[in-house]
Order: structure tokens, then C-alpha cells, then sequence
């Protein structure tokens, strides 16, 4: 076989191999048989989304459901799973005074709901959140 053969089947496998990957990859982002409008994160086997404007966690395989906000009446900018793994952080859009809008810092328990959330300022809320 010809050098150039064989470079041209090790492209081949390699560029298969890494479609596999992005395939793979991308199935975590793709609004799946449980439905939702926004994907915010993932923490091994859990995904955090936005659906119907509140925030949930699931399970990969969409059979563990948690619904962490309850007021779909107020907008949620961002969400993310603490660096650490023991905090669900988001942020909501709340009216300030006249017509400006105000964010809102919240950290909840994993396991909690929003019963449960704490008001943090924007500075905590980057000191807990990955890659911030």
C-alpha cells in the first residue's frame, strides 16, 4: 500500500473517531424526548435546563426529575452547578425601579428547591461558579 493510502485511511478513521466524539458530546445539548427551552449545564449525571421559564434537574436519562425555581413569571438569565458540586447557582431578572431591570444572585442546595435559596451578591456568585 501507498504512504498516501494509508494517510488517507487514517484521516478517514480519525475523522470518524472524532465525528463519533462531537456526536456523542452534542447529544447532551439536543432537546431530548424530556423537553426543555434552554440547556444551562452538566454535572456528571445530571443536566440543569430551563423549561417553561423555571429551572430543572434531571438525570441523563430524563427519569429523575427535580424542579428547582417555581415562578415562571420571572425571567432566569443563567444557571450552573457550583465548582464544587454542592450549590445550584442562578440568576434572575427582576424589574427595578421604573423600567430597569435588576439581577438577582441565588445559590440553592443541590438537593434543594427554591424554598430553599439564598440571596448572594454578583462577587460570591463568581467565586462559586465553574470557570469564574
Amino acid at each position: 500500500m501507498s504512504k498516501k493510502v494509508i494517510f488517507f485511511l487514517f484521516f478517514l478513521c480519525s475523522s470518524a473517531a472524532s465525528y463519533a466524539a462531537v456526536e456523542d458530546v452534542s447529544s447532551l445539548y439536543s432537546k431530548n424526548e424530556v423537553g426543555y427551552d434552554k440547556f444551562f449545564d452538566v454535572q456528571d449525571e445530571y443536566r440543569l435546563v430551563l423549561k417553561d421559564n423555571d429551572l430543572y434537574v434531571f438525570d441523563m436519562n430524563g427519569m429523575d426529575k427535580r424542579r428547582i425555581t417555581h415562578n415562571p413569571k420571572i425571567n432566569k438569565q443563567e444557571a450552573s452547578f457550583s465548582k464544587d458540586r454542592s450549590f445550584i447557582l442562578y440568576v434572575e431578572e427582576a424589574q427595578g425601579s421604573g423600567t430597569s431591570k435588576e439581577l438577582k444572585y441565588y445559590r440553592v442546595e443541590f438537593t434543594g428547591d427554591d424554598n430553599s435559596r439564598i440571596l448572594i451578591s454578583s462577587d460570591e456568585y463568581a467565586a462559586l461558579a465553574k470557570g469564574k
